[in-house]
This record gives C-alpha cells, structure tokens and sequence, in this order.
C-alpha cells in the first residue's frame, strides 16, 4: 500500500507501512484508544487486533495493526474507519488560544 492518510475527526492516522519505526522508550498503551474527549467521554477506538504506543507529552504515537486481520476505528461521532494491517502513526489535532497556554490538542 502506498503512502495513506486518513482523518478521524481530530485524530490524523498516517499508514507507514509493515516495518516498525523506532518506539525507544514510548511505552505502550493500555488499551487501544487514540484519543478520549475531556469534555464528553467520546473516544476514538481501535476495535480488533492492535497495540497502540503514544507519547503522553504531545498526544501522538504509533499504532500497529496485526497482520491479515485489519482492524477499526471508532467513535460515537464519525464513521467507522477500515484500518489496513501495519504500522499507522496517528497525531492529534492541534488548535491555539491566546487566552490559554498557547497551543493545546483540541478537546471533545
């Protein structure tokens, strides 16, 4: 598969293919979640066979999806998304305020 991007509401996904980056010392997740809304308790959720790596700093990280299987992504807002077998780096969308601290990762 070539190079593909896709959009989840606020989270981006970016397929990378079948070789895993460089994790170092990004610890994984818990579960396979994405992303959880501060304010409504929506989540964005790998559904299928998948481990999620993110960086608690920036809200990014890596998901990998288990070979042949495939796998989804939902929330209780967008479309269920097809994800194909492989390494995904997903970020969360970012917005700025000048009320606050600067820039932030957008809230649900």
């Amino acid at each position: 598969m070539d190079s593909k991007m896709l959009r989840h509401g606020d989270v981006v996904l970016e397929y990378m293919g079948h070789e895993a980056p460089q994790l170092g010392a990004l610890p994984e997740h818990p579960t396979p979640t994405l992303a959880e809304g501060k304010r409504t308790g929506h989540a964005h959720r790998v559904r299928g066979e998948a481990k999620v790596w993110r960086d608690p700093a920036n809200a990014a990280g890596y998901l990998c999806v288990a070979a042949d299987t495939g796998a989804t992504l939902t929330h209780e807002e967008h479309a269920t998304l097809a994800l194909a077998p492989g390494w995904w780096r997903f970020t969360i969308k970012r917005q700025y305020t000048e009320d606050e601290a600067g820039w932030s990762a957008v809230e649900d």
